[in-house]
């Protein structure tokens, strides 16, 4: 299907876990991947283009200028 679905507000259930990244997902699923989630205590400066006080664990984070 290529089609666009009108839900007029209504909510999808049971959607699953996502095989292939073209699919969507559940807020569970993104919930439960750290590695792809900034720290909290981080601190975005926007007008410098940085980003301070990351968790150690995080390994790369792209700025776009």
């Amino acid at each position: 299907m290529e089609a666009s679905i009108n839900m007029n507000s209504n909510t999808l259930y049971y959607v699953k876990d996502p095989e292939g990244s073209d699919q969507a997902t559940n807020k569970k699923y993104v919930d439960n991947q750290p590695e792809k989630k900034l720290d909290k205590a981080a601190d975005i400066d926007m007008k410098n283009h940085s980003v301070t006080n990351l968790d150690n664990s995080i390994k790369h984070i792209s700025v776009a200028r």
